[in-house]
């Protein structure tokens, strides 16, 4: 069996991450380390793909605030995004990881309470009527999917609820007018 074991060490800001996995195996004490760097200038050779969504998740969380702020500016459009706006990225990137984990082992998403998603004070207040039910999942995965992603996904649910055969809206499953409070969501 493979136990990897992750390392992290940051050098100049986020943007410049060195970081080593080791994988041992078994109890033969064999170690395989390999350190790779990650580095604006080669943004396809990034953080490896094979770390897990919790991972991720918890690789932000344990960044410096200047060193989340730095990594929003990087990875998103506008430039110069505040305190605030870290910390409801933590409550989007929370939300998007429970529903992966929802969806990965098999538990009802309908009817499903979380945790608590910030909505972003550019979107109107009545866009995210309740903040911890299934709709406010999709808030948060709109956030934080670049804008074709995002309008894929909508498509994508579109069609799933016109082939149900469940009226996912008298079930209280999404709202009504949920794609109407969707498209009027403010890409980050």
């Amino acid at each position: 069996m493979v136990y990897p074991f992750f390392f992290f060490t940051m050098k100049e800001g986020a943007l410049n991450a060195e970081y080593r996995v080791a994988n041992r195996f078994g109890n033969t004490g064999c170690v395989n380390e390999k350190i790779c760097k990650f580095s604006p200038e080669k943004k396809d050779e990034g953080f490896p793909s094979y770390f897990e969504m919790g991972t991720m998740v918890m690789i932000y969380s344990y960044l410096r605030g200047d060193l989340r702020k730095e990594v929003l500016d990087y990875t998103y459009s506008h430039n110069n995004y505040k305190k605030e706006v870290t910390k409801q990225m933590d409550t989007w990137l929370d939300a998007v990881r429970n529903l992966r984990n929802y969806c990965a082992h098999h538990s009802m998403v309908v009817g499903m309470t979380s945790s608590v998603v910030i909505p972003n004070n550019r979107d109107s207040a009545d866009v995210l009527p309740d903040n911890t039910n299934l709709y406010s999942r999709l808030y948060a995965l709109k956030k934080i999917l670049p804008q074709e992603d995002a309008n894929m996904l909508a498509t994508e649910l579109e069609r799933l609820i016109s082939r149900a055969k469940i009226d996912v809206y008298k079930m209280n499953i999404l709202p009504a007018d949920w794609k109407n409070l969707y498209d009027r969501i403010l890409f980050l």
